[in-house]
């Protein structure tokens, strides 16, 4: 999932202030739904994505590319939530005060766009 689709997402459901600090600080608050979960299973293999789905018996993953991965709860051998967004931290030091703020209006306007 692209940074600005992200940013997107985010413009859509947060205040102003919220965007700000979201932008500023992207793991100061991660939202349900949106926390990294790490698994590994016990033939060796890795996944990394958000939960978007899971049942007694299956895990399912939203992994890179926007692709779904289904793993057995059975054959998971750990899993782990990462207290980090996936949201690139420093995101704002490369633009300029104006592109900041231009930024914020447009994940702002979303937000009104989406009513």
């Amino acid at each position: 999932m692209s940074t600005a689709h992200r940013c997107s997402k985010r413009g859509k459901r947060l205040k102003r202030e919220d965007i700000i600090e979201s932008v500023l600080d992207p793991n100061a608050k991660i939202a349900p739904g949106f926390l990294t979960t790490n698994v590994e299973t016990n033939a060796g293999a890795a996944y990394s994505g958000f939960v978007v789905g899971e049942t007694p018996e299956m895990l399912t993953l939203k992994v890179a590319g926007g692709l779904t991965q289904e793993v057995k709860v059975a054959d998971i051998k750990k899993r782990e939530n990462l207290k980090q967004s996936s949201m690139p931290e420093g995101l704002a030091n490369g633009m300029s005060p104006g592109e900041f703020l231009d930024l914020v209006e447009f994940l702002s306007s979303l937000k009104t766009a989406a009513k």
